[in-house]
């Protein structure tokens, strides 16, 4: 029943349980690091990044292929809550050694390894219903945004905490705590999401401490105790005050990380996309000036005209309707006016006349080289400065 473990002491064992039960994670208590291992973890985690990442890889195809089996029977099939616990089992001891917990380095054993400081308790299975495994993709949205912006906010605290405890061996009990109850949350989104447990994720702040046992004629006490012994129950995470608090800065640093990345991405993509409307239409020049030299007769020459015509067209739209992102609205202007009355000039040869005299006529007219030199001459002020947004 209980997946490779008998369920802690402490943990209800209901059989079948009365209502839906979480994930428990247990994750190692602080402890003093060496130093050196602190200072090359990064390098120390890849080999379990690797190979956690081709488990996820093969997990998502299972949960695939186990979402239509639940979404008929209203339960997941064995394999698939094989693979999701063995996934969930690697990635609890990757994250508790890439956030400090500890500086024991993480094994690849399928099952939690005596004495490894980290096991994860999968309670039962039981029943899923089928609305929510039909919606599970929208219903686990709040829970992955909540992972989404605490996790960026604790990636902030991540980069100072590294240099603390590379300097003191130790990392602060209110940071170990937050990073406790972080990694359990996001363990329990993964769980819920792959279809391993009916739960919905709570608890990000913490369990709540145990009512007290009062004995009769005694006063309750000031402060909520959290016996009856913690010892006996290593899954319960119950937060110092510090620890809530630092959540609570870490989700407005999350909130800030997610509305700076996400204003960066809009400006790189911007500049991407002058980047490309650009490049368009140095390709469209260079085949014009290909397919005109090469023509014979005036219907050559206008046809070329006119799809030239057009892709100017285009280009003036898809720069008028993107944002400019650091371009100089002057330098864009003159862009856009030297590519539209290039535009002009060669709608106007497209239809230019029965014979070549006319055409080299209405070429002259037009002033055909000066639209071009000058249209040539805004590109290349316009490439300069995208170029000097992009990388300035």
């Amino acid at each position: 029943m209980w997946p490779s473990t008998t369920p802690p002491v402490g943990y209800p064992d209901l059989t079948p349980p009365v209502e839906p039960l979480p994930i428990l994670t247990v994750l190692p208590e602080r402890q003093k690091q060496r130093r050196w291992t602190v200072l090359l973890r990064f390098f120390l985690a890849l080999p379990l990044t690797v190979v956690v990442f081709f488990v996820e890889i093969a997990t998502l195809v299972c949960v695939f292929l186990g979402w239509f089996a639940a979404l008929a029977t209203g339960r997941a099939p064995g394999f698939v809550r094989t693979m999701v616990t063995v996934l969930l089992r690697m990635l609890l001891r990757l994250e508790a050694y890439t956030f400090l917990l500890t500086d024991r380095f993480p094994p690849f054993a399928t099952q939690d390894p005596p004495g490894s400081g980290t096991s994860l308790i999968v309670p039962p299975a039981t029943k899923l219903h089928r609305a929510a495994v039909l919606f599970r993709l929208i219903l686990v949205i709040p829970a992955s945004i909540a992972v989404r912006i605490t996790g960026l906010g604790l990636q902030v605290v991540a980069f100072v905490m590294w240099f603390v405890v590379l300097i003191t061996g130790w990392l602060p009990k209110p940071v170990h705590e937050a990073y406790q109850v972080f990694i359990r949350y996001e363990v329990r989104v993964i769980g819920y999401f792959y279809l391993l447990v009916p739960t919905y994720p709570g608890e990000l702040f913490g369990d709540l401490a145990p009512a007290p046992i009062l004995v009769p004629g005694e006063a309750a006490p000031e402060r909520p105790a959290i016996g009856p012994d913690p010892a006996a129950r290593p899954w319960m995470l119950i937060l110092g005050m510090g620890a809530k608090r630092l959540l609570v800065v870490c989700v407005v640093l999350g909130v800030a990380a997610a509305v700076g990345l996400g204003v960066l991405n809009a400006s790189i993509g911007n500049h991407e996309n002058l980047v490309q409307v650009n490049n368009q239409l140095v390709t469209n020049l260079e085949q014009f000036t290909t397919t005109a030299s090469k023509c014979q007769t005036v219907s050559c020459l206008e046809r070329a005209d006119g799809n030239l015509s057009q892709q100017l067209g285009s280009f003036v739209s898809a720069v008028e309707g993107s944002s400019h992102a650091g371009v100089s609205q002057d330098i864009v202007d003159r862009m856009t006016a030297a590519a539209q009355n290039t535009q002009n000039v060669t709608a106007s040869l497209s239809d230019a006349g029965p014979s070549l005299t006319a055409y080299r006529a209405l070429v002259t007219k037009l002033g055909v080289q000066q639209s071009f030199a000058e249209l040539t001459s805004a590109q290349h002020q316009f490439v300069q400065a995208v170029n000097a947004a992009r990388f300035g």
